[in-house]
């Protein structure tokens, strides 16, 4: 069994579009071993990308609680404001 060098062959697929690894794969151009690491590979790849999309959607939130917490500031000192008004 020949042992296959998986940064070589991750740095191969990097090198291609994700389409034609996908069709690649699908025609059946690795075999056995290697196009287990080939359906890795683009798992990995889609796991990074959903990591990514969950990390904007965190700084996302968290922009939106520090302008709900200034809006929340300038109406209670609007608030003050008006009461301390003659």
């Amino acid at each position: 069994m020949v042992e296959i060098d998986k940064e070589a062959l991750y740095a191969e697929l990097d090198a291609l579009p994700e389409m034609v690894v996908r069709s690649r794969l699908e025609k059946g151009v690795w075999r056995d071993e290697k196009s287990k690491l080939v359906e890795r590979y683009l798992h990995e790849k889609a796991l990074g990308r959903e990591k990514e999309v969950q990390a904007d959607q965190i700084d996302l939130a968290r922009r939106a609680n520090n302008i709900a917490f200034a809006a929340i500031i300038i109406a209670a000192l609007a608030l003050l404001v008006s009461l301390l008004k003659p």
